[in-house]
């Protein structure tokens, strides 16, 4: 595996985050690192690390990127920047957007999809943040499309429960359509995911009822 697709979920004492080193090949020397303070005092934020190991600063962190305190909550006194629990991360085919979700984001009301223009890796940009569609939520796994977007697992419908969706997202970043147009009865909690494009198929892996686990 090459450092252009290396993705990691990890945990750390003081914030939970997912980390993606740049695909771009003039760009292998930036790791991000999609993370949040575990005490939800402080806006979920994308740090930018030195990832170059003839750098004086490898592996220290360069910048970070703050989700905008102005991003709306259902918690009274609080805002949509905060607790949205880092989860996994993608990036676009074109490697210029990041995209990362918030796995608890449901509990709190808030936004579940940020992405970030990389354009400039050392320097993300928020771009938007995306509320789904009443059918869907609990973001999981991001796979980027050829021609932009992405399509991104959600194990829950619109209260944590099955049946989940998989949401193709445009190439503004807009949703497009949601996937099974008429879900299974017998629950449907997607997971992981691959795509095949040249041959028109889709799979994903299930999970488990995720109001089975907030409870």
């Amino acid at each position: 595996m090459g450092k252009s697709s290396l993705l990691k979920s990890f945990s750390v004492a003081a914030m939970t985050a997912a980390a993606f080193l740049s695909p771009a090949a003039e760009a292998e020397d930036t790791l991000f690192v999609w993370a949040g303070d575990a005490a939800h005092n402080a806006p979920d934020f994308f740090a930018v690390v030195d990832f170059d190991q003839a750098s004086p600063t490898y592996g220290k962190v360069l910048s970070i990127s703050p989700l905008p305190e102005s991003l709306p909550s259902a918690i009274p006194l609080s805002n949509g920047a905060i607790g949205n629990e880092p989860h996994h991360v993608g990036v676009s085919a074109d490697g210029k957007t990041l995209a990362g979700g918030g796995l608890l984001s449901i509990l709190r009301g808030q936004n579940q999809n940020f992405f970030w223009d990389i354009t400039n890796p050392r320097a993300p940009k928020l771009l938007k943040a995306n509320t789904l569609p009443a059918t869907a939520s609990i973001a999981d796994e991001y796979v980027p499309k050829s021609g932009g977007g992405f399509f991104t697992t959600f194990m829950g419908g619109p209260a944590g429960a099955a049946p989940g969706r998989v949401v193709e997202y445009d190439a503004n970043y807009n949703v497009a359509r949601q996937w099974p147009l008429v879900p299974p009865l017998d629950g449907f909690n997607p997971h992981g995911i691959a795509i095949d494009e040249a041959h028109n198929l889709l799979l994903t892996s299930d999970f488990v009822c995720p109001l089975h686990t907030l409870n």
